[in-house]
């Protein structure tokens, strides 16, 4: 961003609310001064409606200071590979007319060329000659232009001031990726709650490309990259990116291929002791969700002091979905145990709770106890 004036322009804050990204942009309108080397203190607000405030929007709001850099340097013309161009060389007035010629760097220009003449009551004529060009990026990028202007005798001349060509490259084409590998499919299977990269990629632009990241119609994320994890809320949505660089309103966007979410399994609730022996302690749950996967429990144990933990038993949802024993312990031993799912998806959490049980010493000295 430049101070002076300027064509356009946009700054743009983030505004989170939970795992939403939300945008607030402050526009710059043509003509619009900033100030020079010093700092300009710019005030975001973001806005929710929630039940909560009657329907009422609520604010927060943050402040930032961003210090604008010098003015362009001069000399510097911006132009957009394959959008043609003007430019015009005006000649003071002479008698007879002026020849005028245009130059990039050092070679003569032969096309594009339409001059108008005109003249006074006294026959001074002043030529107005105008360049039509289409810039490309490999030929014209940093390229100069300037014209020539001569009446009788094209060894004097006078040159006028020398133009450098900025050739931005719009973003013609992005495409989607995922863990590195290109996205072919219209349909995308994600593992919910396991964090997975998408890319945004882009061809030759210039300047870099601003991406936005889209699931559904809620905005996700800013730039070429975004680490999701997805959530069962996100099935059946579709997830993109657009791309924008030399006009905010030329935007070009990726495939939109759907998002089908596995579900890992839910953790076990209720996990609990229902009997302890000498040797053996029985234990009861509640199976959590699976999406329909066949799930299998696994119970894990530890020394008490130690906090090593190794699997101890494991159950299979064919054989019992909420009962499970670990048999062959030793009695009279301090052990905790804790518990969790998995599928062919993949492993679930643990139980939120461990359990600590201490063995029976002897049958013959102790009851059974009965949790």
């Amino acid at each position: 961003m430049y101070s002076g004036t300027i064509a356009s322009g946009i700054i743009t804050a983030e505004c989170t609310e939970q795992e939403f990204l939300y945008s607030s942009t402050l526009y710059l309108h043509y003509g619009e001064t900033l100030p020079d080397n010093s700092p300009l203190t710019v005030m975001f607000k973001c806005g929710i409606i929630h039940p909560a405030y009657d329907g009422r929007m609520k604010y927060s709001e943050s402040s930032v200071d961003i210090l604008f850099a010098g003015n362009v340097p001069t000399g510097i013309i911006i132009v957009v590979q394959n959008k043609s161009e003007s430019f015009l060389c005006i000649t003071s007035g002479s008698r007879p007319k002026a020849t005028v010629h245009w130059f990039l760097a050092n070679d003569q220009v032969a096309y594009g060329i339409q001059d108008v003449i005109r003249s006074d009551n006294s026959g001074v004529e002043y030529v107005e000659s105008n360049l039509t060009l289409t810039p490309s990026d490999d030929k014209h990028h940093n390229m100069t232009l300037h014209c020539q202007a001569f009446t009788t005798d094209n060894s004097h001349y006078l040159v006028s001031t020398e133009l450098k060509l900025f050739v931005q490259v719009p973003v013609l084409q992005i495409d989607l990726q995922m863990n590195g590998m290109p996205i072919t499919n219209k349909t995308i299977t994600v593992v919910s709650g396991l964090s997975i990269t998408f890319m945004c990629v882009s061809g030759l632009s210039r300047p870099a490309a601003t991406f936005l990241w889209y699931q559904g119609n809620d905005l996700r994320g800013i730039g070429p990259n975004l680490t999701l994890t997805p959530t069962n809320k996100g099935h059946g949505k579709a997830l993109y990116c657009k791309a924008y660089n030399t006009d905010i309103n030329s935007v070009v966007y990726s495939m939109k291929p759907i998002l089908k979410i596995k579900g890992l399994p839910e953790q076990p609730e209720q996990f609990t002791v229902k009997l302890i022996l000498q040797n053996a302690v029985i234990f009861t749950w509640v199976p959590g969700s699976s999406d329909g996967y066949k799930q299998t429990f696994v119970l894990e144990g530890s020394f008490a002091e130690q906090h090593r933990w190794e699997e101890m038993t494991t159950v299979s949802e064919d054989y019992c979905r909420s009962m499970g024993i670990v048999d062959s312990i030793s009695s009279g031993t301090s052990f905790m145990f804790r518990i969790y799912a998995y599928t062919s998806i993949g492993n679930g959490s643990y139980a939120d709770n461990v359990l600590s049980v201490t063995t029976l010493q002897c049958l013959v000295d102790s009851f059974i106890r009965i949790v």
